[in-house]
């Protein structure tokens, strides 16, 4: 029997088609690590000496329920102060790096500073160049950088509504069932974070219906 033909050699692609996918792979990287630098220096920015000040009132308050949790007290949920999800958070870093103004804030620098990269994941729906600036502008906004800087639940809340945002845009262009997890996840994180989710959710909710409806 003789031998089958041998196959026809495959096409050499050009030097053009060759370049392309390195350079695409190289401007993705380049991009993340942008804005994995943004983030860094979002993070330092809210580290930076965040233990040197005295808590006021509400800070006080919060540190007091994370550290009665922390040497056994216990807890008792209280609307008006908020919570519950910051005080064991906070118990746990009191146990892993000890008792301070920083480690009492520290949920708060993290939380600031993981939304700065939030705009990473809206680069579809704003656009690479604005997203990239609206990370800028969170890392550096007096506004945001002070707040991160606080034992408090607004950037756990800013932070939770994001994800939720980004959970449904990447919804409805994937049909994906896990975004609709993720999206549950952030907004029962952000409810047990403090109770002005309700406004959140209303707000948000409020646009998805004008658009429907116009739609």
């Amino acid at each position: 029997r003789e031998p089958p033909p041998p196959a026809p050699p495959k096409p050499t692609p050009g030097p053009s088609a060759r370049r392309m996918p390195a350079l695409r792979l190289r401007a993705l990287t380049r991009e993340r690590a942008l804005y994995g630098l943004i983030v860094a220096f979002a993070f330092v920015l809210r580290i930076w000496d965040v233990g040197s000040r005295a808590m006021h009132g509400d800070e006080a308050v919060h540190a007091w329920f994370a550290w009665n949790l922390f040497n056994g007290t216990g807890y008792q949920y209280d609307p008006i102060y908020h919570g519950p999800l910051q005080f064991p958070v906070t118990a746990l870093f009191f146990f892993l790096f000890g008792v301070s103004n920083t480690t009492g804030r520290l949920l708060s620098v993290l939380c600031g500073s993981a939304l700065v990269g939030m705009p990473y994941f809206l680069r579809r729906e704003m656009g690479r160049t604005a997203a990239l600036l609206a990370a800028v502008l969170l890392a550096t906004s007096p506004a945001f950088l002070y707040v991160s800087r606080l034992e408090r639940d607004d950037m756990i809340v800013s932070l939770m509504t994001m994800i939720m945002v980004i959970a449904f845009f990447r919804y409805v262009s994937s049909r994906q069932l896990r975004y609709v997890y993720i999206g549950a996840a952030a907004i029962a994180l952000s409810f047990s974070a403090m109770e002005n989710t309700y406004i959140t959710l209303f707000v948000f909710g409020t646009f998805l219906l004008i658009v429907w409806t116009a739609w």
